[in-house]
């Protein structure tokens, strides 16, 4: 059900799934249109949280919000995880193969926190067609303060296919978590890629290294635009060798700067850390740079050594001088 509490709630499926922690469970939803928390206008079942739910603590458990019954919201997700006090997060994995899908989540301080305990190093988890601080048709605000937050030990998670924005801090937060991938996201923008609904910072990375931000197909390409400061942010003299390609940032999903622009203030900015890479060799790994409203790239601080810039379209179309 859509209630917060007892039998058939997501309370007491995450509840069951710990009673178990070394086995996998996929958490399932068929919750009828007669439920008093169903709202037929939006096609959305909404889950109001009045207390925090319980941390994950079993491996590999499946929160499939795809597996509501009918396409009742056909702008969106089914199945929206709320909370009207601002608690603290709405989903915590501190274990390895997770994984959140086809969520709305929205007035939390963290939508969705990857974390770990120290003797259990955490990873492999997947969000994948989530909305993390907006609505349910991804047109308006509706913020937690960071988005997705993998923090502490964990590495080689994919956040993937996800509409994040209008969250208050930022949309992802990276902090000392290594070798994840971020690709087919839109970050800043609304559902349709074509208006800015701002988080402060698109994605924040700090701390980490080896992450992966897009990739060389389409399907990979992260929008990243319309973000109140930074699209996409590197700190501190920890961070290194992550790698930025084949992104739109600053650019709707048409690419077309001149005229189609949601600009972040800075397209990226690195500060401190060294050994990143934004492009790459190949069309592919182009980024499209065009449109922020001050530095399309921002390099600063003495650590921040041998990065490199190769391939990329800054302030210009897709296709150049047209």
């Amino acid at each position: 059900s859509d209630l917060d509490a007892g039998a058939g709630s997501l309370r007491q499926a995450i509840t069951s799934a710990n009673s178990n922690p070394m086995d996998a469970d996929n958490i399932v939803f068929n919750i009828p249109a007669s439920d008093p928390n169903y709202n037929a206008i939006t096609g959305v079942y909404t889950i109001t949280l009045a207390s925090l739910l319980p941390t994950i603590n079993s491996i590999s458990v499946s929160i499939d919000g795809t597996t509501q019954s009918g396409n009742t919201n056909p702008n969106g997700p089914e199945i929206c995880i709320k909370s009207t006090t601002n608690l603290t997060y709405a989903l915590c994995f501190p274990f390895s193969g997770g994984v959140a899908k086809g969520l709305i989540i929205n007035g939390f301080q963290y939508g969705i926190i990857l974390t770990t305990y120290s003797t259990y190093p955490s990873g492999s988890c997947t969000v994948s067609n989530c909305y993390l601080g907006v609505n349910y048709n991804g047109s308006v605000a509706i913020p937690n303060d960071i988005g997705i937050v993998l923090y502490g030990n964990v590495a080689n998670n994919t956040i993937k296919d996800n509409l994040i924005s209008g969250n208050t801090t930022a949309g992802i937060g990276v902090r000392k978590s290594n070798a994840n991938v971020i690709q087919g996201n839109k970050i800043g923008c609304d559902r349709t890629g074509m208006s800015a609904i701002p988080n402060y910072y698109g994605v924040a990375i700090d701390s980490s290294a080896n992450n992966t931000i897009g990739g060389n197909t389409v399907i990979q390409r992260n929008i990243i635009s319309g973000n109140a400061y930074a699209g996409i942010a590197i700190n501190t003299n920890i961070s290194h060798d992550n790698v930025i390609k084949g992104n739109y940032i600053g650019i709707n999903i048409n690419g077309i700067a001149r005229t189609d622009t949601i600009p972040n203030y800075y397209g990226i900015a690195i500060n401190d850390s060294y050994n990143n890479t934004i492009g790459g060799a190949t069309a592919a790994e182009r980024n499209i740079i065009s449109g922020n409203l001050d530095g399309g790239i921002s390099i600063l601080g003495s650590n921040a050594k041998n990065t490199t810039i190769k391939g990329n379209y800054i302030g210009t179309n897709v296709v150049p001088f047209n």
